[in-house]
């Protein structure tokens, strides 16, 4: 039997958004990180975690009753067909693809591929969507810090967000937020660190 220390998890979450000015989100996918998304969200919620990240919208339609007053955020965009699920539970898809932007016509975050060679816009690519929340991206190498993928990924990144100051920015997981204060921009998505992962 597994036993969840929820004060643990709070304090891990406090302890996170302790070290970023903007705001620290939570990353809640695969069910929470298998401890159970309905354990994990009500207590990041009660701590004062107030944006929600799952990977798909089947997961977002599930952590909604838990944080009703939350933002949930997509990892991976939307499916096709998947609209009037976003709607019904106010999820908010970050899209990746050219095909998202057909499927999808409301508020959204755009994900911009720097270097993680995960689906993304490439930086080159980034559409002007009207309904655009803010940008985000993903570090490849954010738990090695030496690595040189962390500066060319920030560098990429800030010259992707130089087309788009009217939004919010995000780019760090859980390492990432080890990297220093010129990499946590408005939003930091830690994920494996909430539940007592070491992330570096």
């Amino acid at each position: 039997m597994i036993s969840i220390d929820n004060t643990a998890l709070a304090a891990n979450w406090q302890k996170l958004q302790g070290m970023v000015k903007g705001e620290a989100a939570a990353v809640v996918k695969a069910n929470g990180y298998g401890l159970g998304i309905g354990n994990v969200a009500p207590v990041l919620r009660a701590a004062g975690c107030k944006t929600f990240f799952t990977a798909h919208g089947t997961e977002a339609a599930a952590l909604r009753p838990h944080v009703p007053d939350a933002t949930i955020i997509t990892l991976h965009g939307i499916k096709p067909g998947q609209a009037a699920l976003f709607k019904e539970f106010n999820i908010i898809p970050a899209l990746k693809s050219h095909e998202d932007l057909k499927e999808w016509q409301g508020p959204a975050w755009l994900h911009v591929d720097t270097g993680m060679n995960r689906l993304g816009f490439a930086p080159n690519d980034v559409p002007h969507y009207e309904n655009a929340l803010g940008i985000m991206s993903h570090f490849a190498c954010s738990d090695e810090p030496q690595h040189f993928m962390n500066v060319q990924q920030l560098k990429a990144f800030r010259a992707v967000r130089a087309g788009f100051p009217q939004l919010k920015a995000s780019l760090c997981n859980s390492s990432g937020i080890f990297l220093g204060e010129a990499n946590h921009f408005d939003l930091v998505r830690p994920g494996v660190a909430l539940y007592g992962v070491n992330p570096t």
